[in-house]
C-alpha cells in the first residue's frame, strides 16, 4: 500500500494518546489503516499500533460481514 497523505485531523491524532483515541472512535477502515502504516514507519509506538489495528480490524470485519450477508440473498 502506498502511503497516503495525512490530513490535519490524522496528523493531530499522531500527537498524543487522547487525540489518537478520539480520532479512532469514528475512523473509517481506510483512515485507521493509513494511520497504522504511518505509525509503523514513524515512531512505532506499540500501544498506538495495537489501537489502530484494532479499529482497522473492527471496521474491516464489519464490512466483510455485510458483504457476506448481501451475497446470500
Amino acid at each position: 500500500m502506498a502511503l497516503k497523505k495525512l490530513n490535519t485531523k490524522m496528523l493531530q491524532a499522531l500527537e498524543g494518546w487522547e487525540a489518537c483515541n478520539t480520532f479512532l472512535r469514528s475512523a473509517t477502515e481506510e483512515e485507521a489503516e493509513t494511520l497504522l502504516h504511518h505509525e509503523r514507519r514513524g515512531k512505532q509506538r506499540v500501544q498506538y499500533m495495537l489501537r489502530m489495528h484494532g479499529r482497522f480490524n473492527r471496521e474491516r470485519a464489519q464490512r466483510e460481514r455485510l458483504d457476506i450477508l448481501s451475497s446470500k440473498k
